[in-house]
């Protein structure tokens, strides 16, 4: 069952999943800190909890709770009750009656009753949090929901060159939540393609910006042609040639293989790192990019093979840029002959800080 927020900011903090894992949307006690995971992750993967917020969570059968009682989580039983030997997690701001199998709670940071002094309630998130992130905000949401034959919404826009034929880019009828697929025909010729703001820069990387997108790499064969190239990611003004692009951040699949390289670029420091992971022909990868810190930027991947968002152990360098480095996110494919690849993008989206 997924427990729904009602309403208020999410704010989330990032964990490492206790044994057995975390499931998206399915509540997760971590010492007394309480939340709700964003995603799916295995044991002792980094995973983003959501700690904020008015939810809808699961009761104890039999058990009404007043508006503005306190609700404890009863690990053992993975429900709400009012016992106060549990875990304190929050306030019910929704009469439950006896027979209501859920109660709305107002969820707080931590075991925040009011006998923890603070400095108890600092030394329990220091010691079960790896990074606190503030509360966030969406201020772009791109699934690519149209018909074939659409026009992209502002600044979105596509463009491609091509010496002979063309490459094919449109809107994915009937496509689950919506794809924008760029495909190269067979051509045995250089054909170059882009998704992106055309060069229309808006986002600073030095606001505590967190970008998640989504892809599907597409090969004729089993894997990449030797001529093909892919990148998925944020970068300055674009160049067909992806290594003089000024400023970037993103995922690049290059050749014959499906290795997924980390590529950045921050004007001082140029890096192509092997991530270690192959994509998978056919499925949604999706990449996260955090940059609240621009020296170690946080890069999660999931691949789409049920094991959910990984962290990466290489966090690049982009201590370079300033707020006039300003950039965009971009989906870009590249063949020189042969190969008739497709790159669609399934979704962009952007979360900034509320402040």
């Amino acid at each position: 069952m997924a427990y729904i927020a009602v309403k208020g900011p999410l704010a989330t903090v990032t964990c490492v999943a206790p044994g057995g894992g975390v499931t998206i949307d399915t509540p997760v006690l971590i010492g007394d800190l309480f939340g709700i995971p964003a995603e799916t992750a295995a044991a002792g993967a980094s995973f983003e909890l959501q700690t904020l917020g008015e939810w809808t969570l699961p009761k104890q059968a039999g058990l009404a709770i007043s508006l503005g009682e306190d609700v404890f989580w009863d690990n053992a039983a993975s429900e709400c009750d009012t016992t106060n030997t549990n875990s304190y997690i929050g306030k019910c701001t929704l009469a439950a009656l006896a027979g209501d199998t859920t109660v709305r709670v107002k969820l707080f940071p931590g075991n925040l009753s009011t006998s923890l002094a603070v400095a108890e309630l600092v030394a329990e998130l220091v010691a079960g949090i790896n990074e606190i992130q503030p509360a966030r905000h969406t201020i772009i949401n791109e699934h690519f929901l149209a018909s074939a034959g659409g026009t992209l919404p502002q600044p979105w826009a596509a463009a491609e060159t091509s010496p002979v034929g063309a490459v094919t880019q449109a809107y994915v009828n009937d496509a689950n939540m919506g794809h924008f697929a760029q495909t190269c025909d067979a051509q045995n010729e250089a054909q170059t393609a882009r998704l992106d703001w055309s060069d229309s820069l808006h986002l600073d990387p030095t606001r505590d910006l967190i970008i998640e997108m989504g892809f599907i790499w597409n090969p004729a064969g089993a894997a990449g042609d030797a001529n093909t190239d892919a990148f998925v990611g944020l970068i300055s003004a674009y160049n067909s040639d992806f290594d003089l692009i000024a400023s970037q951040l993103g995922l690049r699949v290059i050749g014959a293989n499906m290795n997924l390289l980390i590529e950045s670029d921050d004007g001082a420091t140029d890096a192509s790192v092997d991530s270690t992971l192959d994509v998978v022909k056919g499925n949604l990868t999706r990449v996260r990019f955090n940059l609240a810190n621009l020296a170690a930027v946080i890069v999660h991947v999931d691949l789409g093979d049920g094991a959910g968002f990984q962290q990466l152990a290489t966090q690049p360098d982009l201590s370079a840029l300033t707020n006039a480095n300003l950039l965009q996110p971009a989906f870009l494919l590249n063949k020189n002959s042969a190969a008739q690849e497709s790159l669609v993008a399934d979704y962009c989206r952007v979360f900034a800080p509320l402040y």
